[in-house]
Order: C-alpha cells, then sequence, then structure tokens
C-alpha cells in the first residue's frame, strides 16, 4: 500500500501499446529495457496519474493533483493497486529494481557471446531458412516508382546506410541495398572490419555504446574486434561500455549482423558493433566541436587507420516515424505520406554528399518533427565518411493498414570520391 511518508517512486521508461477489450480502450506497459519481461495493462483514464508518478508526489499529492486537474477524485484503493502493480512488475525505480537491474546488468558483462534475440522471432532461427530468406530479399527487382541510383565503377566502397525496420516491412530495401554492394563486398579486403553503427533505443547519454562480445546467430558466431576494442578503452576508457546491457537487446545491429554474415561468409570478418546515443548541438548549430563527440569520431578513426584491412561503417537507420501512433494527431493520408518523402529526400541528399552537418540541419529544421531514429547515427556515420560520394538505392514508406503510423526508411551505398 502507498504511504504518504515519502514519495512514490518514480515511473521508469515504459513502452506503451494501445489496444480494446471489450469496448474499452487500454495501455499495454512493458519495459523496452528488458529488466523485466512483465506486460501490465492498464485503462487510458488512468495514464495521467501515471504521468504524475515523477518520484516527487506522495499518494496524495497524486490523488490531489489529479483531481484538480481532471474533476475526477481519486479511489485510494485503485491508486494504491496501481502502485503496487507498478512496483511488483519491476515498472518503478524502486530500491528492488536497481537491486535487480544490478545483478542482471553484472550477469549480461560477465558473459563472451551475445545470444540472438530476434532469432525465431524476427527471423528464422534455422540457418537454411534464414539464408533462404535473404536470397528471396536479394532477388527483389527494381523499384518501378523510383529509379535506383547505381554505384560508382572502380570506386572503393566506404559505408552503406540500410533500415533496422523488422525484415517482414523493410525486407525489400535490406535487399536492393545489398544486392547493390554486392560487387563492391567482394573488393573489400580481408581482414575485414564490420563497424556497424545502430541506435541506442534504450536511449545513452554518451555519443556510443560499444558490445565487447561476439554475436551469436543463426549463421554462428560473428567475433568482436578485439584489437578495435583495445583502441576504445585506451581512448574514451570505461565510457563506451557503461550501458553495455544495452545490446542485450537492440536489433539495429543484430539484423545487419545476419546479413553481412550471409554475404561475407567464408571471408575473415571481424565487428564493432556501436549504439549511437543522444547527440547534442553545439554553439555551431550541430554536435561538430562537441567534446564527447570529437573524441569518440578521432577514436574511431584511428581505429579505421591501424586496421589492417577494409573497414565497412553501417548505418543501420529508419527514417520517419509519425502517425497516431507517434504522437501525431491525424492519421496517415496521401498529403502526409507526400510531405514525408519530400523532406526525406532533402535529408538523403545531405547522406550522398556526406555531409553529416548538412545532414543534421535538414532533420532538425523542424526539430526533427518526423522523428527519425537514426538522426544520431547517421551524424556519426556521415562525419567519419566524410569525402565519400553516395548513391540512393531505395527508399520506402511502410504504413499500417489501420493507417496509425509510417515509418519511412532507405537504402544507399557510399564510395570513395
Amino acid at each position: 500500500m502507498a504511504t504518504d511518508s515519502e514519495p512514490i517512486p518514480a515511473l521508469r521508461p515504459v513502452e506503451t501499446v494501445p489496444f480494446e477489450e471489450n469496448g474499452q480502450q487500454y495501455l499495454l506497459l512493458r519495459d523496452p529495457q528488458g529488466f523485466t519481461d512483465k506486460v501490465i495493462a492498464i485503462s487510458t483514464g488512468a495514464v495521467p496519474l501515471l504521468a504524475l508518478m515523477d518520484g516527487s508526489r506522495t499518494a496524495s499529492d497524486i490523488a490531489a493533483e489529479f483531481e484538480a486537474r481532471t474533476g475526477i477524485a481519486v479511489n485510494r484503493g485503485e491508486l494504491d493497486s496501481i502502485v503496487s502493480l507498478l512496483g511488483d512488475s519491476h515498472l518503478l525505480e524502486t530500491h528492488q529494481f536497481h537491486q535487480l537491474r544490478m545483478r542482471m546488468e553484472e550477469e549480461y558483462r560477465k558473459l563472451r557471446v551475445r545470444a540472438p534475440a530476434l532469432a525465431g522471432s524476427g527471423y528464422p532461427a534455422d540457418a537454411g531458412a534464414l539464408a533462404a530468406l535473404l536470397d528471396q530479399y536479394l532477388a527483389t527487382p527494381p523499384d518501378e516508382d523510383r529509379e535506383s541510383e547505381n554505384p560508382a565503377p572502380n570506386k572503393m566502397l566506404r559505408g552503406l546506410l540500410l533500415p533496422h525496420i523488422d525484415f517482414d516491412r523493410g525486407g525489400v530495401t535490406y535487399g536492393r541495398g545489398y544486392q547493390k554492394s554486392l560487387e563492391l563486398l567482394d573488393d573489400l579486403r580481408d581482414p575485414i572490419l564490420l563497424a556497424v553503427v545502430g541506435v541506442a533505443h534504450q536511449g545513452s547519454g554518451y555519443p556510443i555504446v560499444a558490445a565487447s562480445k561476439d554475436f551469436e546467430t543463426p549463421f554462428g558466431a560473428l567475433k568482436s574486434d578485439k584489437a578495435a576494442l583495445k583502441v576504445l578503452h585506451e581512448g574514451l576508457g570505461e565510457k563506451p561500455f557503461i550501458s553495455e546491457w544495452a545490446h542485450r537487446s537492440e536489433h539495429s545491429i543484430e539484423l545487419q549482423v545476419v546479413w553481412l554474415q550471409h554475404l561475407l561468409k567464408g571471408r575473415q570478418t571481424t565487428v564493432l558493433a556501436l549504439a549511437a546515443g543522444i547527440l547534442s548541438p553545439t554553439s555551431a548549430g550541430t554536435p561538430r566541436g562537441d567534446e564527447d563527440v570529437e573524441q569518440v569520431l578521432e577514436t574511431l578513426k584511428k581505429i579505421e587507420r591501424s586496421h589492417d584491412g577494409s573497414v565497412l561503417w553501417v548505418a543501420s537507420v529508419d527514417f520517419a516515424h509519425v502517425g497516431p501512433t507517434f504522437g501525431d494527431p491525424a492519421a496517415v493520408n496521401d498529403r502526409m505520406r507526400t510531405e514525408t518523402a519530400r523532406y526525406d529526400m532533402e535529408a538523403l541528399q545531405t547522406v550522398k554528399n556526406a555531409d553529416a552537418d548538412g545532414w543534421w540541419r535538414s532533420v532538425m529544421k523542424d526539430d526533427n518533427g518526423r522523428r527519425i531514429c537514426g538522426l544520431n547515427a547517421t551524424y556519426l556515420t556521415l562525419r567519419l565518411l566524410e569525402g565519400s560520394r553516395g548513391a540512393l538505392v531505395d527508399y520506402q514508406q511502410a504504413v499500417s493498414p489501420s493507417a496509425d503510423q509510417l515509418v519511412s526508411y532507405a537504402a544507399a551505398i557510399l564510395q570513395e570520391s
């Protein structure tokens, strides 16, 4: 039972999924960080109560403020039940949750291999079935509505920009991007360092979160690059590794790993898995000049300079997230699709020019109103690929049948100029 002797612990960041049952509207609450697999349902009418659980209010404070805002009196028994349910599900910042978090992070830190998070759900767990699926996507014909650009002949491949949306929706774009890269991948020199820059969907205040573990998939283990990790440690200390738990369930890197294992089987390959955290602009209007960002980039460039073979930078990013699911008031319509495509294409031109600052300014013109989740990962990758030239291979939008969400994504190839 919640008491008034101390504030209710703050609600942790939770993922919400709306659903309806017997004509009633509910939200499913679940932990995007994966510390608990418990999922609870609450009435949408209780959402304002959750918003008041910021760690500064007692149960009485919450009840009084809720009534002042809505004119609805709170039943203390129901409030106590909600608080108890959230606490038992480890969705509040309680002492018990922090003990659980420390224990699980320590256990994960000791593992040498990262187990696949999506095998059997996001893609087949059987190696043969997975290979057949990826080959099916590789055989996807060009988009009849949009002319695909071709990579330049006789120019070394430096980087790729590809989606991290699920294969069911984005498989054709993965396939088109990798299909146009096949000959360029053949030209890479062993040993190949696959430096995949994904998105820290759980969030991180540092520019990157590095994974120190090998990546296990149905195709076997892709070894982490020990030399690269050593350079990271020497240049940045423990800062890139503090939040390594984020990699446990992060899909943006795993989905590229299975593709690269499939396409480069038989080659000498290792991986440097980096999840981009939150970047902030300096007085320059972009993250350029931020001390942490510049130190990270210089360290990553040192890794590239010291590697004996080829280094392939892969930005695993999605673009716009619009519609009611993401907080927009109106359902997705043709006007919204056209407008999103126009702004995305403007931003993609900066990708083709490997113009990181132009990319940032293009996306942030409306304070990232399209909610491009790949904002930070793309910025870091383009800074690493400055001087390259790109070709846009594919661009697509996935719209849900109910028109409550649109997610856009693209495939681009970047080569030496």
